[in-house]
């Protein structure tokens, strides 16, 4: 059983935050950070980021960054000031969304979906390739055995059609 896909909403705002958590809620696991600690803290067990820029006066650059050299999931950036500058520099730094506040549920609902999605497909695949890779190391082994009955020569070969390996 996989775990739940998880979003972390850090937004130092305590309304928006817990009305950001309330919306998306009912899609994915929440977890919220108001501070750059919590947020660094929260990371590890998350799937989602959705990132208030300007945390308590401060841009969330340390955030950012860290979530895009650890975790590699999706972000959303949620900002009351946002300029183009500000958005290519964002989009250049591994942000997949970004929207200047106030911003739609609607738009936010359907972003969350997405990422889901794409998470979702992504473990799906993970899973996939365990499968393949386990049924091509039992495959072998079988072939191995059975070739074996048969004669030295005949498994080698069989062994290199399976693996590559030339004898």
């Amino acid at each position: 059983m996989t775990r739940a896909i998880t979003a972390l909403i850090v937004e130092d705002e305590h309304n928006i935050r817990e009305m950001w958590a309330q919306v998306i809620a009912p899609i994915v696991k929440v977890k919220c950070a108001a501070t750059i600690p919590e947020a660094l803290s929260a990371m590890p067990e998350s799937d989602i980021l959705i990132l208030d820029w300007h945390l308590c006066g401060v841009d969330a650059d340390v955030v950012l960054d860290k979530w895009v050299t650890d975790i590699g999931g999706p972000v959303c950036v949620l900002s009351g000031v946002m300029d183009l500058q500000h958005l290519y520099e964002m989009f250049a730094r591994g942000v997949y969304h970004a929207f200047q506040k106030p911003v739609p549920v609607a738009a936010i609902t359907a972003i969350i979906r997405q990422y889901c999605n794409e998470i979702q497909m992504r473990r799906d695949i993970d899973q996939l390739s365990r499968e393949v890779h386990a049924l091509r190391r039992w495959t072998i082994a079988f072939a191995v055995l059975a070739a074996a009955s048969l004669g030295p020569t005949v498994a080698m070969k069989i062994v290199s059609m399976l693996t590559g390996v030339v004898f």
